[in-house]
C-alpha cells in the first residue's frame, strides 16, 4: 500500500503530525503553567505564601521566561520577610525587561486607594 503514495504525501503527512504534537505540548504546558500560576493568586490572595512562593515556582520551573510570575514571587517573597530573594528577582526582571518596570509601576498607582493617591498627589 505504501507503494501509491507518492514520498511527498508521506513527507507532508510526518510534517503534519510532528506539528500537531508539537502544538499539543505547548497546549498542555500553557494549560499546566495557567493552573499553578491561577493557584498562586489565589494562595497569594488567601495569605498562604508559602504555597503561593511554590506554585510560583513551579511555574518558572516549567517556564523560566515568565517574568510577569517573577515579579508575583518576588511580592510573595517580600510578604515573607524574605526581602533579599525577593530585591534580587525584582532586579533580575527589570534587567530583562525593563518596559515591566514602566508597568508595574503604573499598575500599583491604578491598584492603589483614593488616600493613597493623594499623598501621591495623582487625585
Amino acid at each position: 500500500m505504501l507503494e501509491t503514495f507518492p514520498t511527498s504525501s508521506i513527507i507532508a503527512a510526518l510534517v503534519v503530525v510532528l506539528s500537531l504534537s508539537i502544538l499539543g505540548y505547548f497546549a498542555w504546558k500553557t494549560l499546566i503553567t495557567s493552573n499553578l500560576f491561577q493557584k498562586g493568586i489565589n494562595l497569594a490572595q488567601a495569605k498562604d505564601y508559602q504555597g503561593a512562593e511554590t506554585a510560583f515556582r513551579k511555574v518558572i520551573s516549567i517556564n523560566s521566561t515568565n517574568d510577569v510570575v517573577r515579579l508575583f514571587l518576588g511580592d510573595v517573597l517580600n510578604q515573607q520577610g524574605q526581602v533579599e530573594e525577593a530585591t534580587e528577582l525584582f532586579r533580575e526582571v527589570i534587567r530583562r525587561s525593563p518596559k515591566i518596570l514602566m508597568l508595574t509601576c503604573v499598575w500599583q498607582i491604578f491598584s492603589c486607594s483614593k488616600s493613597e493617591k493623594k499623598k501621591l498627589k495623582l487625585t
